[in-house]
């Protein structure tokens, strides 16, 4: 439980860091990203896709009247589904009407209820969150098929093409298709962010969420996965490789 004070303060202070994010290359779902549905907007996407940066995009493009709160702060650690009434009292006093923007609200149990509440009193509403739990089977019947999901990757080779500045052409494509199309990768070249990407989606998308134990096994079928890409294999296979 918070006291609203505090996620008040939280809620500006996030504020205050949106306003000044650079909101960076304009991404192509930009465009088809539909606003008069009624319907819950769902942004999903591989960890450090650049889910955030879309939203901001969003809110300083087409959301000019929207109130954002980013469950991944780790003040909002202990966030449960009574805080929400706080929140939304701030929310409240900010802007009545505003469209509520939740980044990875699925860190907070029981979001979904909260969510179908607000949609049945005509609240529009955004949220983002990784793969692993909003394009599970379990969204659908969190929120009865009232929502609509747009899915986010990393740059394709025409994003990657802007964020550069570089021309159509075999030379940066051949590198395009060296780095792969991570924004931090590509800005910083530092192959630590790849490990960390590949180190979240291991434990915390896959492992923490099917409850896997056996995480060294899993680390070597991710390596020979990786490094088998474009041969044949079956799960039988697999079984025999890893598990026997």
């Amino acid at each position: 439980m918070f006291l609203k004070p505090v996620l008040q303060n939280i809620y500006y202070a996030q504020k205050e860091m949106l306003a000044k994010k650079d909101t960076g290359t304009s991404r192509t779902i930009l465009r088809s990203i539909r606003l008069d549905t009624g319907f819950v907007l769902i942004i999903s996407g591989i960890r450090r896709c650049g889910k955030s940066t879309l939203v901001s995009q969003l809110i300083k493009e087409k959301l000019n009247n929207s109130c954002y709160f980013n469950f991944e702060d780790p003040r909002l650690t202990g966030f449960d589904l009574k805080d929400f009434q706080k929140l939304e009292e701030i929310f409240s006093e900010e802007s009545p009407d505003s469209w509520y923007v939740f980044d990875e609200i699925q860190n907070v149990p029981g979001w979904e209820k909260f969510l179908r509440t607000k949609q049945d009193s005509g609240r529009k509403i955004l949220i983002t969150g990784s793969n692993a739990t909003l394009l599970s089977g379990e969204l659908g019947t969190r929120l009865t098929g009232r929502h609509l999901n747009y899915e986010l990757f990393p740059f394709s080779y025409h994003e990657y093409l802007k964020f550069k500045g570089h021309k159509a052409g075999r030379e940066s494509l051949e590198q395009y298709l060296k780095t792969g199309g991570f924004p931090e990768f590509i800005k910083y070249c530092e192959e630590e962010i790849l490990l960390s990407i590949t180190n979240d989606i291991l434990y915390r998308d896959i492992a923490v969420r099917h409850g896997i134990k056996l995480i060294q096994t899993l680390k070597k079928m991710l390596v020979y996965l990786v490094t088998n890409t474009g041969k044949k294999y079956s799960y039988n296979n697999l079984k025999k490789l890893f598990l026997l």
